[in-house]
């Protein structure tokens, strides 16, 4: 089955948060903004770039670090060399020391998406699900059910490169209850049917 691209409406959403949320004041808020910004461009070397400036500064800084590891770990897709290899561990660095940064609730929530994202694009599958089932923990914790519906899905995307397709649905068919409107119930129906049409259980 065609996996469904993760550059949705949900990853849109995440991004706003990021370039909004909990920025310092140390006159770095602009260059979160430029590394974010150079990121969804695609501009992956300026990203990096930005990041590193930012690190030197503060070498703890969630953003830059999220930032970094995102960057790193969409340069690991390019290919399966050495160098992309040593993105990946690099990218998983950043976005661990960025979910240690990261402020209970909401923040933690992100950076373990953003990991699951990582291992999954790399084929990582168990190590995937692992990451949005925290993320998922922490959604249910804080009664955050958008979260709770994004990792369902992340999960049941995961499932479904995994090849195993009646727990994706599954997963798929949990996070729809929790869909608030109508794109949300949209993009969750997709799934659900995408996910029927590959078990031959077409109607």
């Amino acid at each position: 089955m065609k996996n469904i691209s993760q550059i949705t409406l949900t990853n849109f959403f995440i991004i706003l948060i990021l370039i909004n949320f909990n920025v310092n004041a140390e006159g770095l808020s602009d260059k979160i903004s430029m590394c974010n910004q150079a990121l969804e461009k695609g501009d992956l070397t300026k990203a990096t770039t930005v990041a590193a400036e930012i690190l030197k500064r503060d070498a703890n800084n969630r953003d830059a670090l999220l930032c970094k590891g995102r960057a790193l770990g969409s340069q690991s897709q390019v290919s399966q060399s050495q160098v992309s290899q040593g993105n990946y561990n690099e990218a998983l660095s950043a976005l661990e020391l960025a979910a240690k940064n990261s402020k209970p609730g909401l923040e933690e929530i992100i950076a373990n998406i953003f990991i699951g994202n990582l291992h999954k694009n790399n084929q990582k599958n168990t190590e995937a699900i692992a990451s949005y089932e925290k993320s998922l923990s922490i959604s249910r914790a804080g009664n955050n059910e958008k979260f709770e519906r994004i990792n369902l899905n992340f999960i049941g995307d995961t499932q479904t490169q995994n090849n195993d397709l009646n727990a994706a649905q599954a997963s798929y068919l949990a996070g729809a209850k929790l869909a608030m409107n109508d794109n949300e119930r949209a993009e969750s129906f997709e799934r659900i049917a995408a996910t029927y049409s590959a078990l031959h259980q077409h109607d």
